[in-house]
């Protein structure tokens, strides 16, 4: 597996799917809520779940991850800043780890 897309059906996150499949990578990715309509591998992730995260790369054991989920809703995070910041910030640090 080349690459490992977290968030691959937001709008950033499916534009890296789609150029990596157009440049012949092996893909694989992950979505919140609403499945995306990619013919690649999916896995349903709550970012704030890194044991998930973890058992997902385990699994397809991709060379590269990129992470392109985000809580991007601004008056959302503005209402929610403790949901904002484990998605944003605690997530993230975590798959880096």
């Amino acid at each position: 597996m080349d690459v490992f897309v977290v968030g691959a059906g937001g709008l950033l996150g499916g534009n890296v799917v789609t150029t990596a499949v157009n440049r012949a990578l092996s893909v694989a990715g992950s979505y919140h809520s609403g499945r995306p309509d990619f013919e690649i591998p999916l896995r349903e992730l709550d970012v704030r779940a890194s044991k998930d995260f973890e058992e997902l790369v385990a699994k397809f054991s991709p060379s590269v991850v990129v992470n392109c989920a985000a809580m991007t809703d601004v008056n959302e995070c503005e209402k929610r800043p403790e949901r904002a910041h484990e998605i944003n910030a605690d997530a993230p640090e975590a798959m880096a780890c």
